[in-house]
Order: C-alpha cells, then sequence, then structure tokens
C-alpha cells in the first residue's frame, strides 16, 4: 500500500537538499502519525488472529541518505510512548 503526503508536510518529512540531510530532524506531521497508527492497529489485529509469528514490516522512505532512516527513530519511540501513555490512562 502507498500512501502519499500532502506537500505542505514534505518540509517536515524530509530534507530540502542532501547537504540538509546530515542534520534533518523529521516531525511527526498528521500524515505520518495517521499511517503509522494504521500500522499498528493492522499489526494488533494481526497479532489477534494469531499471525504474530509472520512477516509485518512498514517501510518509511523519506530519502536515499540512512541519516535521515535514522532520524525518524526518536520521532516514532516518541509515538510510541505518547501511544502507550494515552491507551494506559484510557479507563476501561
Amino acid at each position: 500500500m502507498i500512501r502519499t503526503v500532502p506537500a505542505d508536510e514534505l518540509s517536515s518529512l524530509r530534507p530540502a537538499s542532501r547537504a540538509a540531510a546530515a542534520g534533518f530532524a523529521p516531525r511527526a506531521t498528521a500524515s505520518l502519525r495517521r499511517v503509522v497508527l494504521r500500522f499498528w492497529l493492522a499489526t494488533a489485529a494481526r497479532h489477534v488472529r494469531g499471525q504474530s509469528g509472520q512477516h509485518s514490516s512498514m517501510l518509511i522512505h523519506a530519502h536515499s541518505d540512512t541519516r535521515v532512516h535514522d532520524s525518524y527513530g526518536p520521532v516514532l519511540n516518541a509515538l510510541c510512548g505518547e501511544v502507550a501513555r494515552g491507551c494506559s490512562n484510557t479507563p476501561m
């Protein structure tokens, strides 16, 4: 599945030039949050269906420079923490 990124979010998700890749820090835009949450929900559904041993992956391909790929780690970890805190604060 391919999701397109709104043009107004591009500067938050990829560096403007190859030279800017080294210091680039992405932000969790609305579209990035949406696709990551959808992937996590789909993965959770697969676990419930007993498919937790099956391969599942998501690629966020924002640039050819691996430093840009690495820069997504803190953003995704922060989003994961935010979602986990939200789940633990939700009354059952």
